[in-house]
């Protein structure tokens, strides 16, 4: 019956499961006690910190802490070059439920690779839940691609998921990036 089954036993007064006991039974001592010795024990239990909300300055914080380079923009958002590429973390929506990390490639490509470059990032779209990964055709007529994750956060995050966050999406981003390098080699960095 085990441990659970012993109590019961005992608190009934149901000896006779035990070697040696008969029905109507009682311990020696007169004093009821559960088959076998077992002493609980209590553990102090460690409670997470909770979520807080997400703001500029954290995430400064986090960066400042992983020794990483920030700026603000012309326009108030947070960027930084990370592995030589621009990438941003942007504070979205009202009271900042959202947060996105977005990078671009270090490198332009020219308007005659856009049809190429839309497959890419339609095959790794298809192929993986992040970075969501596209292109920007700027005014001059280059390409810009860019991936991205965003999280909603409504009720915050705690400290540790702040940074799984922000540190994977500038990993994931990147990784997506370093992929474009070996489709499409940067020709100044081979030798004539």
């Amino acid at each position: 019956m085990g441990i659970v089954g012993g109590w019961i036993r005992a608190l009934r007064g149901d000896a006779g499961s035990r070697p040696g006991e008969k029905p109507g039974d009682k311990p020696s001592g007169g004093r009821v006690r559960p088959a076998g010795r077992h002493e609980l024990q209590f553990f102090e239990t460690v409670q997470p910190d909770p979520p807080t909300p997400v703001t500029r300055e954290r995430v400064e914080a986090l960066l400042d802490e992983q020794g990483l380079g920030w700026f603000v923009d012309h326009e108030g958002d947070l960027g930084l070059m990370f592995q030589g590429r621009l990438h941003y973390v942007l504070l979205l929506g009202p009271g900042s439920g959202a947060l996105q990390v977005r990078g671009q490639w270090n490198r332009l490509a020219a308007i005659e690779r856009l049809d190429d470059l839309l497959e890419l990032c339609q095959q790794v779209n298809l192929e993986r839940v992040w970075p969501s990964v596209f292109v920007q055709v700027r005014d001059d007529g280059t390409v810009a691609p860019t991936a991205q994750i965003s999280t909603f956060l409504p009720y915050g995050a705690t400290d540790e998921q702040l940074a799984t966050f922000v540190l994977g999406g500038l990993g994931v981003t990147n990784a997506f990036f370093d992929a474009l390098d070996e489709v499409y080699p940067d020709p100044v960095a081979e030798a004539p």
